[in-house]
């Protein structure tokens, strides 16, 4: 028998390497899960540019049994900002740190997936909510006011 030439065992191949993943570079590209799962992703660039918080909620009650992602790489306030959410929505969490997850400019940053298929053709957050929800609630709090106080009087 030639042994230099005879393929290892699965136990000492998983042993040795890890088990085996399933489409292993959607899952490095979107924090562990697939694109089937994820309902919306924001990017590092997007995380640093604005909060998301609200957005998040409005999604999270649409999707029953979500759980929210974190990359390591994540800086320390955006983390712990998004923790804080997560812990007050009762919404499981998950830091991802291993090294062979994405951590560019455009990689995501924050999911919030599901633990079956969404199948959402768009799921970047800002396509989906171009204006941050406070924005567009103070524009419309903001058109009525003027016009209560500046009544003409008969």
């Amino acid at each position: 028998m030639d042994f230099h030439n005879a393929p290892l065992d699965p136990r000492l191949q998983n042993a040795l390497f890890g088990l085996p993943l399933l489409r292993p570079d959607e899952q490095h590209r979107y924090l562990g899960t697939f694109r089937e799962r994820v309902d919306v992703c924001i990017s590092f660039t997007q995380a640093w540019q604005r909060d998301f918080v609200t957005e998040l909620q409005i999604e999270l009650a649409k999707v029953p049994n979500a759980q929210l992602l974190l990359h390591g790489k994540l800086d320390a306030d955006l983390l712990s900002h998004y923790l804080h959410f997560a812990q007050q929505q009762q919404l499981p969490f998950s830091i991802k740190t291993d090294l062979y997850y994405h951590h560019e400019h455009d990689d995501a940053a924050i999911i919030l997936c599901a633990d079956c298929p969404l199948n959402y053709a768009d799921i970047n957050i800002v396509t989906r909510f171009p204006e941050p929800i406070e924005q567009i609630q103070r524009q419309s709090t903001k058109s009525w006011l003027p016009n209560l106080f500046n009544r003409k009087k008969s």
